[in-house]
């Protein structure tokens, strides 16, 4: 039986109170996937040697943000993969069951509650115990991250063309 894990947004932001269901992929598609993100970091420059024979617990050791140095054009497909397959939300609180794939424009209001996810769907396929400090790395990392701010948006506001500005140093 693959495993399952409620996830309720809590810090105070625009998806405050959201439900969220992570849910594995199957062993065998796990795998796959793995393989492909070592090989995209392989290709990146990174050193995956200690990998070898670690599967997937290296990779989270390194952390989900470990995928961010790998070319977009890889690391996309194996980001959007994990989150289509293990994350649902929850529309239904009283049948957390019933969960549905997220309409990825419309359900998701803050960056953090997404890297959250990913993190969470990355390390639900292993029994990692670090899990939580892992989590607490990845938060730490987009709470000091620098110039990130929450703003506000709107769907009109979003349908506005925005002009670029640049600022000469």
């Amino acid at each position: 039986m693959l495993k399952e894990k409620i996830i309720t947004i809590t810090e105070q932001n625009r998806d405050h109170g959201k439900m969220f269901l992570i849910r594995e992929m199957p062993a065998w598609q796990f795998s796959k996937w793995a393989h492909h993100a070592t090989s995209a970091m392989a290709r990146a420059g990174i050193d995956t040697e200690e990998f070898q024979g670690n599967g997937p617990e290296a990779i989270i050791a390194k952390g989900v943000n470990i995928l961010y140095v790998i070319h977009p054009s890889e690391a996309d497909p194996l980001l959007d993969e994990m989150f289509d397959k293990c994350v649902f939300i929850v529309r239904d609180k009283s049948h957390p069951q019933n969960a549905l794939p997220p309409i990825k424009e419309v359900d998701f209001e803050e960056f953090t509650t997404i890297e959250r996810l990913r993190a969470e769907a990355l390390m639900i396929h292993v029994n990692f115990t670090e899990t939580e400090s892992l989590l607490k790395s990845t938060s730490e990392t987009l709470s000091t991250a620098p110039n990130l701010k929450t703003t506000p948006t709107s769907r009109a506001s979003a349908a506005k063309p925005s002009r670029l500005v640049r600022h000469r140093s």
